[in-house]
């Protein structure tokens, strides 16, 4: 059984090669652009949390705030939940990183007087979304003068990584949806060239399934080879494009997995064969309701 239907799908995909060519080439095509809009959403989505890994709620000391009282501060922040990082700078790392930063300015640094910048924790927290949160209870421990945690950066971080996801889960159906319609309508163009022979083979005996498989496994082997193909392509391509990712987007720390390129592989293979072989699937049995 599972010879006979291998062999007929592979004599019909060499039969119909140009049709099949067609098939594969304009799925490839498809995948290809599917692949790299991923790609592109991969990035975005790695620029997004390194964006996020720098938003860090700063907690700023009272003066009067002894060294076991900012410990016990220390000790109450590093409990709460959510919290990956606490760092502590002094008052005078505070002024340091002053006097570093406007270096190219020595008569702003010299008309500070004394110290007047206060101590403070820096915060990095696991999910930006809850600094206000965060920094409302913070607010009311003893030895918080105040507590700033760029809300607007927030925002704007948290709406960008929405509309990202959103749209980016948006036009992936859409392409996966036009990818169903090409296969579809190609095995549909199978399936009306061979009427004939399915109706033959339905007046001997022959099972739905027998008849269906053999189409369902062409469609199958056309998605296969328009994915090997895209594979191919993006393989060559892929270093290339995460290379000017990383030179456009330099002032971040970007870091792509090693294996995402095998991900993206394996996904796009079991795309090509699902709708190759389930857009087949669907057309035969549209042919069989109309055929009824």
């Amino acid at each position: 059984m599972l010879g006979y239907v291998a062999r007929l799908a592979f004599t019909s995909l060499w039969r119909n090669r140009w049709i099949s060519s067609v098939a594969i080439l304009t799925t490839a095509v498809l995948l290809l652009i599917l692949s790299g809009f991923f790609v592109l959403m991969a990035s975005l989505s790695v620029s997004v949390q390194a964006l996020q890994a720098k938003v860090n709620v700063v907690v700023y000391l009272k003066d009067a705030i002894g060294d076991s009282q900012r410990q016990d501060l220390e000790t109450q922040l590093r409990a709460k939940p959510g919290v990956v990082s606490v760092a502590y700078s002094s008052k005078s790392d505070a002024l340091s990183q002053l006097r570093a930063q406007f270096s190219d300015r020595p008569a702003l640094i010299s008309a500070v007087e004394g110290n007047p910048l206060p101590a403070s924790y820096q915060v990095v927290l696991k999910d930006p979304s809850n600094a206000a949160t965060f920094a409302q209870q913070i607010s009311l421990l003893d030895g918080v003068d105040s507590v700033d945690f760029k809300q607007d950066t927030v925002q704007r971080l948290l709406a960008i990584s929405r509309f990202v996801r959103i749209g980016g889960i948006l036009v992936m159906l859409g392409l996966t949806g036009a990818v169903v319609f090409i296969m579809v309508n190609i095995a549909r163009m199978g399936i009306y060239a061979r009427r004939q022979e399915i109706e033959i083979m339905r007046l001997v005996g022959a099972t739905d399934w027998f008849v269906r498989w053999p189409f369902v496994v062409e469609g199958a082997l056309c998605g296969l080879l328009a994915a090997l193909l895209t594979v191919g392509v993006v393989s060559m391509g892929y270093h290339r494009i995460i290379a000017n990712v990383a030179r456009t987007l330099a002032f971040l720390p970007l870091v792509f997995a090693p294996t995402f390129l095998y991900k993206l592989a394996a996904a796009a293979i079991v795309l090509g064969i699902a709708v190759g072989g389930g857009g087949s699937l669907f057309a035969v049995r549209r042919f069989w309701q109309v055929e009824a």
